[in-house]
């Protein structure tokens, strides 16, 4: 594992909030975070700043192809720099039928490049812009409208992707859920109300008490929410707002759906979340039927779960993991807010290797460098794993950054 480095991609390490590149750009406690694929971004809810923001990072792998494609079949030369590029949307001239040879404005960290007069207009990206996408005060609220006017949230602890209408995001909001949709710039309430509570029902008649965890299935059909001071897994049928509990699990954090490369896990019918206790494994063939609505339900005691107790401390809140990760081969990425570190758990050994982070109790710091030797973090809170890129990014709550890790191959094989 000497080969794994951690670097700071964003944020300035002031509890702050502030759009911007790299370094300059201020985070307020990021908790949650999550990959967009169809713009290669990462939505982050940025709990303390009480928004959701957006960031381009550099794709190291991804752009070397994207440089090389460029340069040998768009511009047919090699003489054009194109630097940290994330993204290029060219729009010629209307009604100019002999379209002019496209040059791009491309940038790098803060230097634009290259511009043509005879294009309307050049959108680019920095890699590792951060920009705000929802939003709109400093103190907490709970209101719905457009994105960066009138939304308002208590705080947003984690976000996720809608796979059928992959531009628009679900967001876990303390006792709510919301969903943004970035096509009529709109926050809705999907579920939940702003008083903390339980119960199941339809939208604004359910309740929830902390939601720090959400994942959305393959499908577009259903959530899964971490529901932490009630604990218990909460399902939420997308189309009415329906919210059923699934689960039963002490303080349940983040949640992942099972994957294997080698396809033996079907999609969406097992997940694992962060406990108290443990890393839980919930398969849905063996305890739930559909979705919860067969017997025994909220009878599923945390006890019929496999549980994997963590190895570097007693059961406690501050003990326990927090952020989680799966990988192609089907390893977990755990992020531990007791020990600053990273950890690679394997199920079938069920050990846990120390992969980044301080070794001993409230090692927290702020440190670049090599994984298990010179990188520190402050309460790492999630981990998302980018397989085009073999890395992972994490948010450093403490820290108040983003921060990139590269992995192994032999994870992604």
């Amino acid at each position: 594992m000497e080969s794994i480095v951690v670097v700071t991609v964003a944020g300035s390490g002031e509890r702050a909030w502030r759009d911007g590149v790299g370094s300059y750009a201020a985070f307020g406690e990021p908790t949650g975070l999550c990959y967009s694929p169809i713009d290669n971004s990462l939505l982050i809810a940025d709990t303390y700043s009480l928004r959701i923001r957006r960031m381009f990072p550099a794709m190291e792998k991804r752009d070397a192809r994207l440089k090389q494609s460029l340069t040998s079949e768009l511009f047919h030369t090699g003489s054009i720099p194109v630097l940290s590029l994330v993204a290029i949307i060219i729009e010629f001239a209307v009604g100019n039928s002999a379209s002019p040879a496209p040059r791009v404005l491309c940038c790098d960290r803060f230097n634009l490049k290259h511009s043509h007069f005879g294009c309307r207009f050049f959108v680019c990206r920095c890699a590792d812009a951060v920009i705000t996408v929802c939003g709109s005060r400093d103190d907490a609220g709970f209101s719905q409208g457009k994105c960066l006017t009138e939304a308002a949230f208590l705080g947003p602890t984690s976000v996720c992707i809608d796979p059928i209408h992959p531009t628009c995001f679900f967001i876990g909001d303390w006792t709510s859920i919301r969903y943004v949709n970035t096509v009529t710039d709109a926050v809705s309430l999907l579920a939940g109300a702003e008083k903390c509570g339980f119960a199941d029902g339809i939208g604004s008649a359910a309740s929830f008490n902390v939601l720090l965890g959400l994942i959305c299935t393959s499908r577009g059909d259903r959530l899964y929410a971490a529901d932490s001071q009630n604990n218990r897994i909460r399902s939420v049928d997308i189309k009415t707002g329906t919210v059923t509990t699934v689960a039963s699990c002490t303080d349940p954090h983040k949640l992942v759906f099972d994957r294997r490369c080698d396809g033996t896990v079907p999609a969406d019918s097992a997940l694992y979340v962060t406990t108290a206790d443990g890393i839980c494994r919930v398969d849905f063939r063996v305890f739930i039927v559909d979705y919860g609505t067969g017997p025994g339900l909220g009878e599923v005691l945390e006890s019929q779960y496999p549980c994997f107790p963590y190895p570097w401390g007693e059961d406690s809140d501050d003990h326990m993991a927090y952020g989680l990760a799966i990988t192609p081969s089907g390893k977990l990425i755990v992020t531990c807010r007791f020990t600053h570190s990273i950890h690679l758990f394997d199920r079938t050994s069920r050990q846990y290797t120390l992969l980044a982070g301080g070794r001993e109790d409230d090692d927290a710091g702020w440190a670049d460098g090599a994984a298990t030797s010179g990188a520190k973090f402050d309460t790492p809170t999630d981990v998302v794993v980018i397989d085009s890129e073999q890395c992972v990014f994490i948010t450093d709550k403490g820290n108040h950054r983003i921060r990139r890790m590269n992995l192994p191959p032999s994870l992604f094989a």
